[in-house]
């Protein structure tokens, strides 16, 4: 069911087994877990609210995002030039609605301990994360088999065009791995879903501006309630308390992470807005395409167009064989190269720069900064609630450009030798060099114990009983992956738990 703010009464108190703040990818697939109950002989169920907060009542909510940029994100002249207002969208579906459906997983290293970023380790088993990984594709995404780290998968089951692998030797420091996409807008897709369930309502024109907290033990707090409030002629208007056995903050990793500025609540540690990470991406590398054979070129270079001299390609994906989503080839670092090189992992993606000819695009593992921070403003002006706006400074390291030289190193090297490209010409990698992925992480890091980190293995904050983080603010690391996918399967898997968590 969909409702908004400004049917119901001002004061209003409703009830709930789960309350959700965020309508992106997220807030989506938690939901979805809960929209199709059985409840079986008991006939009641998990209900949920959703809290959305578009149309906004006259007011272009997106003005809610407005904040400072600062470190690597001040003054940018090239695409973002906002950071903030760019990047997300304040809509019903959320970035879904404006993103590419880029979709690969986490790797098991990714997961573990390793010095260059101590104290990142996740507090979950990489099979337990495999398992909602596999239900969120099928589920979720909707993308073809699980087989990112299998070529010959998809080279016998694409009869047309003909793929082929590299012809890598051993040693190589770089292996194929495969990229699939699908650009689901989960409104379009899911929202038919959510509206005719009997289990989920989704509350639009619902800007969530606080909680109500008691005492819960160990140092924790319970929110009893949170506070919503709506927008009507372009001003806040009635303000709506939602009671819940639990509360998830799935309003992307900027927003949730002032959100719990705000409330007051998961800064215990000190490590609430800190570690900011976002994918550097290097977008002016180029070369002279040489001689690649046919189905090599088709997998790692898609459907493209070449001129007469063969030095331009245009990438295109290929189709998938269950005709839902699509797939390329890119390549990354073996484990091997990244330990005894001592820096992140990245990936390459061949004739990838806005589909412009001879480039290459590539991005790099962010590690974790001290500098790199989520804050709120201590200045005017304030949003139209009153409320700080907030402030997000992208810092980088030496280790991060060691990274990409790395990276940089190790593409001419495989390139050259195979005959693949030569005339090689990339960028000075100085703090110019680099642009954020809009895909910030990091702000919540989940730690097993409570002074290593903002949420548990569970993503339930630690100085709370009963509120969650579903956002890739919760990632210790980043890896080089597009965060959707991890974030969606992570949401799962929080459905899961809550449908099995005690009564708090």
């Amino acid at each position: 069911m969909i409702l908004d703010l400004d049917t119901l009464n001002d004061g209003d108190q409703l009830d709930y087994d789960i309350c959700v703040v965020g309508s992106g990818p997220a807030a989506f697939s938690l939901a979805l877990q809960f929209a199709l109950q059985n409840p079986g002989g008991s006939g009641r169920g998990m209900r949920v609210a959703m809290l959305e907060s578009s149309p906004g009542g006259g007011f272009d909510v997106q003005d809610l995002y407005e904040g400072e940029n600062a470190g690597l994100l001040a003054g940018r002249t090239s695409w973002p030039t906002d950071y903030l207002t760019q990047g997300r969208f304040r809509s019903y579906g959320g970035t879904s609605n404006h993103w590419g459906g880029w979709s690969w997983p986490l790797e098991k290293l990714d997961l573990e301990a390793r010095p260059i970023r101590p104290g990142t380790r996740w507090p979950i088993e990489y099979g337990d994360l495999l398992h909602y990984y596999k239900k969120a594709q099928r589920d979720i995404m909707q993308l073809d088999a699980f087989a990112y780290d299998d070529p010959q998968y998809w080279i016998d089951e694409t009869p047309n065009p003909k793929l082929a692998v590299m012809p890598l030797p051993p040693g190589s420091p770089l292996r194929t791995r495969v990229l699939q996409f699908n650009a689901i807008a989960f409104e379009n897709e899911y929202g038919s879903v959510i509206e005719n369930s009997a289990f989920v309502d989704l509350y639009r024109n619902a800007n969530a501006i606080g909680v109500e907290t008691e005492a819960a033990g160990q140092d924790r707090r319970r929110v009893l309630r949170l506070v919503a409030r709506g927008i009507e002629d372009g001003q806040p208007g009635k303000t709506l308390y939602f009671r819940a056995r639990y509360f998830v903050v799935a309003a992307g990793v900027v927003e949730s992470t002032r959100l719990l500025l705000l409330f007051g609540i998961g800064d215990s540690s000190g490590h609430l807005g800190k570690n900011f990470m976002d994918h550097p991406y290097l977008n002016s590398s180029t070369y002279r395409v040489g001689t690649i054979p046919a189905e090599v070129r088709s997998f790692y270079f898609g459907i493209e167009e070449v001129d007469a001299s063969q030095r331009k390609l245009r990438l295109q994906s290929i189709p998938a064989p269950n005709g839902k989503s699509t797939f390329i080839a890119g390549l990354v670092p073996t484990d091997d190269f990244i330990e005894r090189h001592e820096i992140g992992g990245f990936r390459v993606l061949l004739g990838g720069v806005g589909n412009q000819p001879g480039t290459i695009q590539t991005n790099i593992e962010p590690l974790p900064q001290d500098g790199g921070t989520i804050t709120l403003t201590d200045s005017e002006p304030t949003d139209l609630f009153g409320q700080q706006r907030v402030r997000v400074d992208w810092q980088l390291s030496k280790l991060d450009r060691k990274t990409g030289e790395a990276m940089l190193e190790a593409t001419k090297e495989v390139l050259s030798d195979l005959g693949y490209g030569s005339d090689f010409v990339f960028p000075t990698l100085d703090d110019r060099a680099w642009s954020p992925g809009l895909h910030p992480t990091g702000t919540t890091r989940m730690a097993e114990e409570r002074k290593d980190g903002v949420v548990d293995g569970k993503m339930r904050v630690h100085d709370s009983s009963n509120l969650y983080v579903a956002s890739a603010s919760t990632f210790p690391s980043a890896g080089y992956q597009n965060p959707t996918f991890t974030v969606c399967a992570l949401a799962v898997r929080l459905a899961d738990h809550l449908k099995t968590e005690p009564a708090d």
